[in-house]
């Protein structure tokens, strides 16, 4: 997690901050008190809630199996194989 919170929007996975959403729903409500004199029940709407951004890391890994056998040469593979070998090295 970067620390950073937004307002959620739709298709978002990151995990809800539940201490900002349920702020954001207080402060909302601040100052409408009920017929009874207290506030009533705490109300969380879609506007409330406030996510937690996270960094996204990517991993991969890539191996390469090479046949070293004549068979490469005769069919005309070891140049492509060997393009394809000093490319993902330099990725």
């Amino acid at each position: 997690m970067t620390g950073a919170t937004r307002p959620w929007q739709f298709g978002d996975t990151e995990p809800w901050n539940i201490s900002r959403t349920l702020t954001n729903a207080v402060l909302r409500q601040a100052g409408t008190a009920t017929s009874k004199g207290g506030v009533g029940p705490l109300r969380i709407t879609v506007d409330d809630v406030e996510i937690s951004e996270t960094e996204t890391r990517t991993q991969s890994a890539v191996a390469l199996l090479v046949d070293t056998s004549f068979s490469m040469v005769m069919e005309n593979r070891w140049l492509p194989m060997k393009q394809t070998a000093l490319a993902l090295i330099t990725w």
